[in-house]
């Protein structure tokens, strides 16, 4: 899998490996990496994405959107990266919902933050 290096799915390996080293011998795995997902949640926020972060698409997102929509305001062309990349991963965490989640292929299919 190639990942570029604004995808949040490189971010959280990225992150994954950086808490591996960090972690000292006598503390519990589980408390290092809450830290470290705190600072990786922030790190995440500030990702951008086109031309937008992801705080902007939150903002963006406080009306229901169309994928095409946001697509259009992340500045991006890929329907198919956008997905995969991007939308997917947003969504999987809660960043975005969908307007009918019994329906994910909906063409009336909006997200919303």
């Amino acid at each position: 899998m190639v990942l570029c290096k604004a995808c949040p799915k490189y971010l959280e390996l990225l992150h994954e490996d950086k808490n591996k080293e960090n972690v000292p011998r006598g503390e519990a795995r589980g408390e290092a990496r809450g830290e470290a997902r705190g600072e990786a949640d922030t790190q995440e926020r500030n990702l951008v994405i086109g031309n937008v972060t992801i705080d902007e698409i939150i903002e963006y997102c406080k009306t229901p959107r169309t994928r095409t929509e946001i697509q259009e305001f992340c500045g991006l062309i890929s329907k198919r990266s956008f997905n995969e990349n991007h939308m997917k991963p947003m969504i999987a965490k809660g960043i975005l919902k969908m307007t009918i989640p019994d329906k994910p292929t909906s063409q009336n299919q909006k997200y919303y933050s």
